[in-house]
Formats: structure tokens, sequence, C-alpha cells
């Protein structure tokens, strides 16, 4: 049986990692752009 304070816990604890796994995603995801622009305007 699961306390009604565990699945409050897991929540908060499933809003902290998706936050930390978009902010990190978005991080990436612009890294990789200002990586790849130079080649995409060399490429036209």
């Amino acid at each position: 049986m699961v306390l009604l304070g565990d699945v409050e816990f897991y929540m908060h604890l499933l809003f902290f990692l998706r936050e930390k796994y978009i902010a990190l995603y978005e991080r990436i995801k612009l890294y990789l752009l200002n990586r790849l622009t130079p080649v995409c305007i060399l490429d036209i």
C-alpha cells in the first residue's frame, strides 16, 4: 500500500527530474545549433 505522502514525494521528484531534463535538453540543442550553423551556411 502506498501512502499519500509517498505519492506526493514521487510527484515532486518526477517534476524535479523533468525540469532538469528539459533544461539539459535545451542546453544541448543550443550547443548543437551553434555548432551546426556554420556548416549550414557553408552548404548553402
